[in-house]
């Protein structure tokens, strides 16, 4: 019998992490680890999946805690096959508040950036020192990072998510072409437009036509389908209803600027 391959999802507790890790376990071919700061909502999502998943509290902005999480799951089973650097969230500001007429304005909250941007950054720098270890039993390597329909447009009602999913694009595309040359591991991104998840309050959904939500169950096939073919790497799938569309960079202005950015690959 096959060893069974290993895969650490962040932000796996609820919405979309939390259906990966049932459809990679409804295959039996997987265990999983799911990192989030919900400990209770965690500890009782895994009991109810079985012994071929646990739950780890992890802060994702905290490098430490997320470090020493990336460490105990590898020394389970000596391997490690998927990362899924899916953790997420939406501003609780008003980004347009009024300005006070008393001196400056308040510093805006990063929490948007810290977690949908420097988490994924930390996330995929540890991802790759796991998957890339020599000791690695894995024979894929998957690095799959969760950005937004936001990484492509203006979100005019929170600017700083549009900032993070636009710098998480661009991350993926810097480093996709050097993970694989490097040490063989698949960068992709997937770019959802609205699902139904806990990442919003169940009214805000009713703003929405219910044809311009996209089901979770598609974006978990194009995950699924990214985790399998071994031709993909440094995508960026968009994700919108019932359909997805690889979505490729703007085009260079003229020749030069391509010989520009292309000499970064080199240094």
């Amino acid at each position: 019998m096959a060893a069974l391959r290993k895969a650490l999802i962040t932000g796996g507790a609820s919405g979309l992490g939390l259906a990966v890790a049932k459809s990679l376990l409804e295959t039996g071919e997987w265990t999983v680890s799911l990192l989030d700061m919900n400990e209770e909502r965690g500890t009782e999502v895994a009991s109810t999946l079985g012994s071929s998943a646990d739950f780890k509290q992890v802060d994702v902005t905290d490098y430490t805690s997320l470090s020493a999480a990336f460490q105990s799951i590898y020394e389970q089973q000596q391997r490690l096959d998927f990362v899924f650097a899916n953790a997420g969230v939406v501003s609780a500001q008003d980004f347009y508040a009024e300005s006070s007429l008393d001196g400056a304005p308040a510093e805006p909250s990063y929490k948007t950036l810290d977690i949908d941007l420097r988490a994924v950054i930390n996330t995929s720098v540890l991802g790759r020192n796991y998957l890339g270890r020599p000791d690695n039993k894995a024979q894929q390597k998957n690095l799959i990072i969760t950005a937004s329909c936001g990484g492509f447009y203006a979100v005019a009602n929170d600017p700083l998510y549009a900032a993070a999913k636009h710098g998480t694009i661009g991350f993926v595309r810097s480093v996709a072409r050097q993970y694989w040359s490097r040490d063989k591991i698949r960068v992709n991104a997937i770019c959802p437009g609205l699902m139904r998840t806990n990442i919003l309050p169940d009214a805000v959904f009713t703003m929405f036509p219910e044809d311009s939500l996209t089901p979770v169950e598609k974006v978990v096939e194009v995950v699924k389908m990214l985790l399998v073919s071994e031709k993909y790497v440094g995508q960026t799938v968009e994700v919108f209803g019932k359909q997805h569309w690889f979505r490729k960079q703007i085009e260079y202005c003229e020749p030069g600027m391509a010989a520009m950015m292309g000499v970064t690959e080199e240094l």
